[in-house]
């Protein structure tokens, strides 16, 4: 029995030694639970609530609206929590969401219509030759207009009775319809009278003259008779006689610079050389044409006071002009002297003053 004293102690002193490891066991686990509380917590917002949100959103949809939806959501939710932590939790959540949604929208629209509407209404249709005659007023408004035909024969009258020419029907137009005007000229023919008046017979109509020759008579003409308007139609004898045809507009040319230096106030008409009866010949006289014709735009274009009168065409436009219109092979007869001096008036008529 003196052994169970013993074993009793013994027991004692085992359950001793064993509750005295469990509560070190425990209180180490609580330090564990601590350290583990302050890591955790230390790890709660070292998070600094990451949530820097770096987010800068560079929602930058630079939607170009100009939006400046500045979403400045600067979320500075300074979370305070102040879980002494150092729990900074600056949860600065910088969501600078700053959606710079610069949705510069400038919708450039800037209705900048201008629709260019630079239609200036410029609309200078290239009437240029026009508008410039248009302006232009060569005879003057309260007295007589001086017309001087210039020409060959066909000018002269050549070859029908009263020998006028298109004269005639151009005087017959004048005092139809009212107007002041006279020929002049060093030349002298035609009816004495049209329609019951006296008809100015001067002119410049030389029978089988060629161009070099008029251009050696002109420049006196011009200064003896002082014309406001010439009109000219010369180069029938030179493209039919077949003198040297390849230079006649050039010599033409030089014949037109002439006239508008001697007359530089005068409105100068240039007609086309009509058709004659053979067809060989006509293709010569529609290449001469074509040649004096781009001359008279050159001089029109560089401000000279001329146009231009496509006879050609006024006789070809009947099919029969060979022989309703023709006298010969060259000239015409009354009828075709009627239709150029129709077509002289309708050029001239707005220049010429009224009685």
């Amino acid at each position: 029995m003196k052994s169970f004293p013993v074993l009793v102690f013994f027991v004692l002193f085992v359950s001793v030694l064993w509750g005295a490891g469990c509560g070190e066991s425990s209180d180490n686990q609580n330090s564990d639970d601590t350290s583990s509380d302050s890591d955790s917590d230390s790890d709660t917002d070292t998070d600094s609530d990451s949530d820097s949100d770096s987010d800068t959103d560079a929602d930058s949809d630079t939607d170009s609206d100009t939006d400046t939806d500045s979403d400045s959501d600067t979320d500075s939710d300074s979370d305070s929590d102040s879980d002494s932590d150092s729990d900074s939790d600056s949860d600065s959540d910088s969501d600078s969401d700053t959606d710079t949604d610069t949705d510069t929208d400038t919708d450039s629209d800037s209705a900048t219509d201008t629709d260019a509407d630079s239609d200036s209404a410029t609309d200078s249709n290239n009437d240029t030759e026009t508008d410039s005659i248009a302006e232009f007023q060569p005879c003057p408004t309260d007295g007589v207009c001086n017309v001087m035909p210039v020409g060959d024969s066909i000018t002269e009258g050549c070859c029908t009775p009263p020998m006028g020419g298109y004269r005639i029907e151009l005087y017959h137009q004048v005092l139809t319809n009212n107007k002041n005007m006279t020929f002049v000229g060093d030349l002298v023919n035609g009816p004495s009278t049209v329609d019951g008046q006296p008809l100015p017979q001067h002119h410049e109509g030389h029978g089988g003259w060629k161009i070099s020759q008029i251009a050696g008579i002109i420049d006196a003409s011009i200064r003896n008779n002082q014309p406001h308007i010439v009109l000219l139609k010369i180069g029938t004898n030179d493209i039919n006689g077949n003198d040297d045809v390849n230079n006649a507009p050039n010599r033409f040319e030089s014949l037109i610079n002439q006239i508008f230096t001697d007359a530089p106030n005068a409105l100068l008409v240039v007609s086309a050389v009509i058709p004659t009866t053979n067809d060989g010949t006509n293709t010569r006289m529609q290449a001469y044409n074509t040649g004096i014709r781009a001359r008279v735009d050159a001089a029109a274009a560089a401000g000279k006071h001329v146009l231009w009168l496509d006879n050609y065409t006024a006789f070809t436009d009947h099919p029969d002009y060979k022989s309703a219109l023709m006298a010969d092979g060259l000239h015409p007869n009354t009828a075709g002297y009627v239709v150029l001096g129709d077509s002289f008036y309708d050029a001239i008529s707005s220049y010429l003053p009224s009685k």
